[in-house]
């Protein structure tokens, strides 16, 4: 049975070529995680701008990330209807932000337009890292997902590293606040200034 194909916008269709590994559709069928209301990259948020305002200047830490981000493809998985975090992207100098979420997810597969253009796809984040093929200069950002199930989760994690190994190259960043991910194991390394990055 033919695989389907993931649905994007034409603008970045060109970075989606690569063919779904075999094996992926029956590990991304395990589906571990559980959607969650609460918007947990509000502490993320306020680390990055002055006084925690999302409309003031960048903090001190702020404008350290942006030396990070500044040029990147900015990818958000786990997104739900993202809110601020696309215009934090924006600010802090991401050429591009796509949020990735297997439920719901503000216009799926569209481009919203602004300065820095803002794709939506509504997929599993494995699925989705596997279909990547691109390795453009990323950061990788994750906040708030949890997992309802831990039957062979494991076996779904070590195939997300793997695939967030094969994307990365030195100066790629992360970001997550999460109880299952783990960045260590998919390759980053804190540096002095408290930013997760590929060496």
């Amino acid at each position: 049975m033919d695989k389907p194909e993931l649905e994007l916008h034409d603008d970045i269709k060109p970075e989606f070529q690569r063919e779904l590994p075999a094996g992926i559709e029956q590990i991304v069928a395990i589906d571990p995680f559980i959607e969650i209301s609460t918007s947990y990259s509000d502490s993320w948020l306020n680390a990055i701008y002055e006084q925690g305002n999302y409309w003031r200047n960048l903090s001190e830490y702020g404008n350290e990330v942006a030396k990070h981000v500044s040029g990147k493809t900015f990818l958000d998985l786990g997104c739900g209807i993202p809110h601020q975090v696309p215009i934090a992207a924006e600010k802090l100098g991401a050429k591009k932000y796509i949020g990735v979420d297997k439920n719901k997810i503000l216009k799926p597969y569209k481009r919203i337009e602004r300065a820095m253009p803002i794709y939506g796809i509504k997929e599993d984040i494995l699925s989705f890292l596997a279909r990547r093929s691109a390795r453009d200069g990323t950061v990788f950002f994750s906040y708030g997902i949890d997992a309802h199930s831990y039957t062979d989760f494991e076996r779904y994690l070590s195939a997300l590293y793997t695939e967030i190994k094969r994307l990365v190259k030195p100066g790629d960043i992360a970001f997550s606040e999460s109880n299952v991910i783990n960045l260590r194991e998919a390759g980053f390394k804190v540096n002095d200034k408290g930013i997760w990055v590929i060496q």
